[in-house]
């Protein structure tokens, strides 16, 4: 049978530059080609306005303005990271990755106890060793008494499983907003380069000719479009950061998801070989008393026949109970695996959002 593939935690998100955030996005060579011949557009109907007019303090407004609605909106989307661990974290609220972690625990304390770790060691009575039929017997009660609450904490962790699911959706749905955000902002930054870089090629023509206007360009117009194109990529960095925060969330939750899968269906591998060990178990009782009642008169040779089987049976089938520690431990393993990749995961979680929080303005 082949090894399934072990669960690994991603790592928590590293910080992000600017200069990487320019980087991330990337314009198209068309739209780029564009913005730069409006950038030029706006700097040629600068030189034909009076310096001391409103018109000035106009364009200057429409530099610093540039992508205010989308920066608001963006910044909502990436701090989601905060809120939904703020969330998490408050009294009487749980997310569904907190429940899914509570069931594990239950379930792992449900399978100790129906643990066959000792089933084929002999242990004593009052008068003598147990005999290992009645030992196999009582494992089975508590397996068939355990049935209903065993079966109660998968279907809670199925649960979970869904709203996992659903929160990857939204989780889907505001990565996919956050991007489009990212493209506008980044072709606002774009913008805001190309009027730098185009008051920066003409301002030293226009020092000789008409100092005053190129002294209140540079003060005004360029320091403005110079600002706002760091503030753009500076803020392309934060929501780059938290674009990728969430892409944390949605592994990390895909990761809860085949850890609730692969306890519950290893859980309820393990008791169906519960369940085979105590149908063979029975069925050679039931043998051994069938030979025992067929025929009295027969009594010397039936009983050696009997004798035989009953210490078949009361062996307690070491095979089965091998197969049976054998399923158990594949439980523990797969319990063992989703606790851990989950702690894991809420750790990178917890390191990135604190990353986040740093940043945020």
């Amino acid at each position: 049978m082949t090894e399934p593939t072990p669960l690994a935690a991603p790592e928590p998100v590293a910080e992000v530059t600017p200069q990487q955030a320019a980087a991330a996005v990337a314009v198209e060579p068309a739209v780029a080609e564009a913005l730069r011949r409006n950038a030029a557009g706006f700097v040629q109907q600068l030189l034909t306005l009076d310096v001391h007019s409103p018109a000035i303090d106009q364009r200057v407004r429409d530099i610093t303005t540039m992508g205010d609605a989308e920066v608001k909106a963006s910044s909502q989307l990436s701090s989601r990271m905060l809120d939904r661990r703020a969330r998490s974290g408050s009294v009487g609220v749980r997310g569904p990755e907190q429940v899914a972690g509570e069931q594990l625990v239950r379930l792992r304390q449900e399978v100790e106890a129906l643990d066959p770790a000792d089933l084929d060691k002999p242990a004593r009575k009052l008068l003598g060793l147990v005999p290992m039929g009645d030992r196999v017997a009582d494992y089975v009660e508590r397996y068939y008494a355990s049935q209903d609450r065993i079966n109660m904490l998968i279907l809670s962790l199925r649960t979970q499983q869904d709203e996992l699911r659903k929160d990857n959706a939204a989780v889907a749905g505001e990565r996919a907003n956050l991007w489009r955000l990212m493209g506008q902002l980044q072709e606002y930054s774009v913008l805001a380069g190309a009027i730098d870089e185009e008051l920066g090629r003409v301002l030293p023509g226009l020092e000789a000719s008409d100092p005053a206007r190129a002294r209140v360009l540079r003060d005004q117009v360029q320091h403005a479009a110079r600002q706002k194109h760091q503030d753009l990529l500076t803020h392309l960095a934060v929501c780059t950061q938290g674009y990728l925060a969430l892409d944390l969330v949605r592994s990390n939750n895909e990761l809860l998801v085949q850890g609730i899968d692969r306890a519950a269906t290893t859980t309820l591998a393990a008791l169906r070989t519960a369940v085979v060990v105590s149908g063979a178990v029975s069925g050679q009782r039931r043998t051994v008393e069938g030979v025992q009642d067929t025929d009295r008169r027969s009594a010397e040779m039936l009983d050696d026949s009997a004798r035989t089987m009953r210490s078949t049976a009361g062996s307690g089938s070491p095979d089965a109970i091998a197969r049976l520690k054998s399923a158990f431990g594949e439980v523990y393993a797969a319990l063992d695996e989703a606790d851990a990749a989950r702690t894991r995961g809420e750790a990178a979680e917890d390191e990135t959002r604190s990353a986040l929080d740093q940043r945020r303005p």
